[in-house]
C-alpha cells in the first residue's frame, strides 16, 4: 500500500513539473494581443516561377501591397550587420558558396537572389521600406552561439522602429535574452519534432519543455506535427498562449485555423482575404 502511495506521489510530482516546464508567459503581450489572428507571408510573398525570390525586397513589397504581415529570417554578418536570409550559407539562393557569419555586408550586397535583379536585403532597408504598413514576424537565426550579438544588433534597429513586430526563434537563448533585455517585445518559441539540433534539445523543443526559461507569448509550431504533440495544445488551451502554425500551403487550412483563433504563416498561394 505504501509503495502505491509513493508511486502516485511521484507521478503527481512529475505531472506538476511537466506543467511548470511547459508554462508559457502568463502575462499577455500588448503587440501579440493587438495582432490577434494574422496571416504572415512566409519569407515574403515570394514566387520563384515568377521571378520573386524568397526573403527578397520584392517579396516583402508584394506582401505589404496585399496587406499581409510578413515572416522573415535574420542572420549576423562578419561585420555585425543584420542580413535577411533563411539559410546560414548563401549557397542555395545566390550560387555563391559562403557562410554568412564569415562574410561582410558589402560582400553580401553584391550577390543576387535566384538569378534575378534582386540583391540580398538587410533588416535596416526593410524597416525603412515597410515603415509600419504591416506587422513583421522576425525569426532570429543564431549561429555558433551568437545570440547575444545578433539580438543586440537587431534591436539597434528595432528600438527606433514604430511598426508592429514580434520575434520568434528556435533558440530558447534568444527568448531568454528578450525576457531580460526587451521584456515588452512579443516573443515566440519555434518548435517542431525535427529541428536539426542535439537530440536532447530537439526533445525539449518538441515538447516545449524549455518554456519555463523562454516564457514565450506565443508558440510557433510545425503544422504537420501540432496535432501529434500534447504540449502545444496544452499551452494554447490550458494556458491560453497564442498559436502560430507554419508553413501553411493549403488555403482552406488557413481559413480553418483563423476561425479557431490561430495565426498562419503561409506560402504558395495568395489568400483571398
Amino acid at each position: 500500500m505504501i509503495g502505491m502511495y509513493v508511486g502516485l506521489g511521484v507521478l503527481l510530482l512529475l505531472i506538476i513539473l511537466y506543467f511548470l516546464a511547459i508554462m508559457p508567459s502568463l502575462k499577455k503581450n500588448q503587440t501579440v494581443e493587438k495582432l490577434g489572428v494574422t496571416k504572415f507571408a512566409h519569407r515574403g510573398l515570394h514566387n520563384k516561377s515568377k521571378g520573386v525570390p524568397e526573403n527578397s525586397m520584392l517579396a516583402f513589397k508584394l506582401a505589404a501591397e496585399h496587406g499581409f504581415g510578413m515572416e522573415l529570417d535574420v542572420h549576423l554578418t562578419k561585420d555585425n550587420q543584420v542580413v535577411i536570409m533563411h539559410d546560414d550559407t548563401t549557397n542555395r539562393l545566390t550560387g555563391f558558396n559562403g557562410y554568412i557569419r564569415d562574410m561582410t555586408a558589402d560582400e553580401l550586397k553584391a550577390l543576387h537572389l535566384d538569378n534575378t535583379d534582386e540583391t540580398v536585403p538587410f533588416l535596416a532597408d526593410l524597416l525603412a521600406e515597410i515603415d509600419g504598413k504591416v506587422p513583421l514576424l522576425i525569426e532570429i537565426k543564431t549561429d555558433k552561439g551568437n545570440h547575444k550579438e545578433l539580438c543586440s544588433a537587431c534591436f539597434k534597429l528595432l528600438d527606433t522602429y514604430n511598426g508592429d513586430y514580434v520575434i520568434e526563434s528556435f533558440d530558447p537563448r534568444v527568448l531568454w535574452w528578450l525576457r531580460r533585455n526587451r521584456p515588452r517585445v512579443g516573443r515566440g518559441q519555434l518548435a517542431t519534432p525535427k529541428c536539426g539540433v542535439t537530440p536532447i534539445l530537439e526533445f525539449g523543443l518538441k515538447h516545449l519543455l524549455i518554456n519555463f526559461l523562454a516564457k514565450p507569448h506565443f508558440i510557433a509550431y510545425d503544422e504537420n506535427f501540432v496535432g501529434k504533440v500534447l504540449a502545444p495544445r496544452l499551452c494554447t488551451k490550458f494556458y491560453k498562449a497564442k498559436l502560430y502554425l507554419w508553413t501553411i500551403r493549403q488555403e482552406g487550412n488557413l481559413y480553418s485555423y483563423a476561425e479557431k483563433g490561430i495565426s498562419s504563416i503561409f506560402e504558395c498561394f495568395i489568400p483571398k482575404n
